[in-house]
């Protein structure tokens, strides 16, 4: 006797098949659906668990915890990746951050520094800036050794003392030097050391043309284009730095203040910088000779070359990181990388703040995005990406691929257990560690894929799988694709919108960012699955009499009273939309408050189905619905009796797990299923 059975449902939606040669685990809809052990089981809808008080829909989140181990969001409704570092010890969680202005780095007490909840509250720009200036070394004064010519330099040196009682040191490069020479014991005069690093000052003009404000200053000192300053209500980009007194900046509505005082966005941390002196030995090399406060702007150097402290110049090359870095990512050598258009580039390894130019490395076409494989790094471009190996930066050496998988979209980029995978025109382009190919090509075509807006695609690794967001072109509304990118790729869907997504790397939990909230992903009450199996075709035209479901309702008390507590939120909420917002009175159409909203509409929420465990099986004939039952239990039941058909599908709509489905031409043919 005929049967069709589903015992898996592990296949997931293959676009590219026609619905007719889709094997019997695949299906036309996989949606709201966990499937790992065969068995379909419901997704849970996420979980909300913070709300920032930011204005617009946040793109961008990093999680910290306080000393009480709960919570704290940073968010962002901008581009922004966020990155720790591996410093050795990090006991207020330094942040390092792009996509927000120049490369900025906060920690756990700034972050919150207002308790606005609209963190990060404060940051600094990161690294530690050239000097501006040589120091001054005047004439030589007593001491009756043989002369000698020495040159000076100096550092600057961000000294930060950390909740732990540890300290942290950060050094920049050196400035020019200054030579001079004297007797080797007498009195070397230093003077003309910095004692501020321009983190604000006086406007003293302002012109504006085509969009462009000339800013007067007293002074433009450790100001780089690309950099952000504010003055005082909104911040602007510096595009140019045209003397020692004047800048400028983008400003299209002409808004930049004509007076008063600039400021930067992310200033330089000047709480416990020091300037460290350094003079070249007998040698030639560069020993430390002290540090001078910042406050301080001389120094007399008294100390021969036999007491010096031994300590050596090595942060020559140290300099900031480009102001336009951007897809910041971390790697296990202890190196931050990232893009600055055409170049790759490397920080010193555990040295966040250090980014030396020896560590750049030329691309041929505009960066996109960047993940890792180990201490590999996997660029993607505006053209073909490139694998960078190697554990020492200065000695890295990109290499371009072959194959032309240009990234559509920086946030689709995603390392997940097989490679760094990320959109690209035909699907997604997947590099392992033996080389690149379409992860999706045995789920889409060409001609599949391009019904997808690929630049919408925001994506992270989640259990293995690539998790993304996107929409479909034309679209509205977004959608959620689940890709298990093994040796047999399959593709689930999930109906949660999201305006980011944000992988916690400690706890490996998914989040899902939805206009102002933070969501966790299939945390709260289960969400209502969906699967439409393969098109079943017969030699011959049937009529299936009998169908079966082995199907479990487990439904707690606790996930009673979280539907519930959602309901009365939910209806409370309505109920004070219609009184105060609205005032609704009488009810005539087109009267007053009653026409400010769309017949049938919207500002009032959906009630939730109170009648939670469900389970609704519906048999297709000729692509059409032609059957409904509604499943209480895994006991047979008959089907209706009159038609034939040689096509048929099933459709599962519920929220309980189902582990197979069978069909017979009768009740006995059921267990021959």
């Amino acid at each position: 006797m005929p049967v069709a059975s589903i015992r898996s449902f592990s296949g997931g939606i293959v676009p590219r098949l026609d619905k007719r040669l889709l094997r019997d685990d695949q299906a036309q809809i996989a949606q709201n659906a966990v499937i790992t052990s065969g068995a379909m089981v419901p997704l849970n809808e996420p979980l909300d668990v913070y709300t920032t008080a930011k204005a617009g829909d946040l793109m961008s989140a990093h999680r910290l915890t306080d000393a009480n181990g709960d919570d704290v969001w940073l968010t962002w409704t901008t581009d922004v990746d966020a990155a720790r570092a591996s410093l050795g010890n990090d006991p207020d969680q330094r942040v390092y951050y792009t996509g927000d202005g120049e490369p900025r780095v906060t920690n756990l007490t700034m972050a919150t520094s207002l308790s606005d909840n609209q963190y990060p509250d404060a940051c600094y720009v990161l690294g530690i800036p050239t000097p501006a200036s040589a120091p001054t070394v005047g004439t030589v004064t007593g001491g009756s050794a043989a002369n000698e010519t020495r040159a000076y330099v100096y550092t600057f040196v961000s000294i930060t003392t950390q909740s732990d009682g540890s300290t942290l040191e950060e050094q920049g490069p050196p400035s020019d030097a200054t030579s001079q020479t004297g007797k080797a014991d007498g009195t070397w005069p230093l003077t003309g050391l910095p004692t501020s690093l321009n983190n604000s000052n006086t406007i003293t003009s302002k012109s504006h043309s085509a969009g462009i404000s000339t800013i007067g200053a007293t002074s433009t000192a450790y100001l780089r284009v690309g950099e952000y300053v504010r003055d005082g209500t909104a911040r602007f980009r510096l595009t140019e730095i045209t003397s020692s007194t004047s800048f400028k900046v983008d400003d299209p509505a002409n808004a930049f203040a004509a007076s008063g005082t600039w400021t930067r966005d992310a200033p330089h941390n000047t709480t416990g910088l020091v300037k460290r002196v350094y003079r070249t030995d007998s040698a030639g090399t560069y020993q430390m000779v002290a540090d001078v406060a910042l406050a301080t702007s001389t120094l007399n150097d008294t100390t021969l070359e036999a007491d010096l402290p031994g300590v050596a110049l090595e942060s020559q090359t140290y300099l900031q990181p480009p102001t336009d870095l951007t897809a910041l990512i971390s790697i296990p050598n202890g190196c931050l990388v990232g893009i600055s258009g055409r170049n790759l580039c490397y920080s010193e390894p555990y040295q966040p703040h250090a980014w030396p130019a020896a560590n750049q490395k030329a691309l041929d076409w505009n960066g996109v995005s960047l993940g890792s494989l180990g201490n590999t790094v996997i660029v993607t471009t505006e053209g073909s990406h490139y694998v960078a190996v190697g554990s020492d930066p200065a000695s890295v050496t990109p290499e371009k691929a072959v194959s032309m998988y240009p990234c559509v979209s920086k946030r689709g980029t995603a390392p997940t257990p097989y490679g760094v995978a990320w959109p690209t025109h035909d699907g997604i382009a997947i590099q392992t560690p033996s080389g690149a190919d379409l992860m999706t090509k045995s789920l889409f075509t060409r001609r599949e894929w391009e019904l997808i807006d690929g630049a919408s695609i925001i994506a992270t690794v989640h259990g293995g799988r690539y998790v993304a967001r996107y929409r479909m072109l034309g679209a509205e509304v977004t959608s959620i694709m689940l890709l298990d990118p093994g040796d047999t790729p399959a593709m689930f869907a999930a109906t949660p919108q999201a305006t980011g997504i944000y992988s916690d790397p400690r706890t490996g939990s998914l989040y899902l960012l939805d206009g102002p909230l933070v969501k966790k992903w299939d945390a709260g009450v289960r969400a209502q699955m969906d699967w439409l199996s393969k098109e079943f075709v017969q030699p011959f035209p049937i009529n299936w009499q009998a169908a079966k479901v082995d199907v479990s309702f487990f439904q707690s008390s606790a996930e009673a009273n979280a539907l519930a507590d959602a309901y009365d939120a939910a209806a409370l909420a309505n109920e004070a939309t219609s009184a105060t917002a609205h005032d609704w009175k009488g009810g005539e159409l087109g009267a007053g408050a009653i026409s400010m909203l769309a017949l049938c509409a919207p500002n009032l929420d959906n009630l939730p189905v109170v009648e939670y465990d469900q389970c609704g099986f519906y048999l297709y004939k000729d692509g059409e619905p032609n059957f409904y039952q509604r499943v209480t239990d895994s006991r047979p039941f008959r089907l209706p009796t009159g038609y034939t058909s040689d096509n048929n599908a099933i459709r599962i709509i519920g929220n309980v797990t189902v582990r197979s489905i069978v069909l017979g031409t009768s009740i006995n043919a059921l267990r021959e299923g």
